[in-house]
């Protein structure tokens, strides 16, 4: 998907874990969702509804998505 311009305007945000210039989950609040992108592809983006950011936010916070033991540990 390629973003739209107000979108691609809007103020990209990163993680403070974000330790280089690259390879960066960067989001954005854009109207009633949030757009995510990767730095080093910025013209591709995912929007979510608020209430997933919220839910997927939560879940890394609380390490849900956490290997722990499975077929790829």
């Amino acid at each position: 998907m390629t973003a739209d311009r107000a979108v691609m305007r809007s103020s990209w945000r990163r993680s403070s874990r974000c330790v280089t210039e690259h390879h960066c989950v960067e989001f954005a609040l854009s109207g009633d969702g949030v757009a995510l992108r990767n730095s080093q592809r910025p013209a591709a983006v995912l929007l979510i509804g608020r209430s997933v950011w919220r839910e997927l936010v939560a879940g890394l916070k609380n390490d849900a998505f956490v290997n722990r033991g499975g077929l790829d540990s």
